[in-house]
């Protein structure tokens, strides 16, 4: 059995361009409307909160989500959190 990898023509297939173009439309309608404060992505002012500064506060963080080539990965303050970004990215 022989293997071979052969590009398909233009218009044929989907191009890697359209495929990342789909995971960043995704991941904004994932997101939502961050000003609504219903929504666990919810943000209203961005702070440079980085560990070792001497006024790092741990409890800031806020809930976020990557998005890996198959796979999401979720993060949140608390576990309660974390669940509800799994939860919202996992219903699109």
């Amino acid at each position: 059995v022989w293997e071979v990898w052969q590009r398909s023509a233009m218009g044929l297939k989907s191009s890697p361009f359209q495929a990342g173009q789909g995971c960043c439309v995704a991941d904004e309608m994932i997101r939502g409307n961050h000003r609504d404060k219903t929504n666990v992505f919810y943000w209203d002012k961005i702070w440079l909160n980085w560990p070792g500064q001497a006024n790092c506060d741990p409890s800031l963080v806020a809930s976020n989500f990557v998005s890996f080539v198959n796979d999401f990965r979720q993060s949140g303050p608390t576990f309660k959190e974390a669940w509800r970004a799994e939860e919202e990215s996992l219903a699109f």
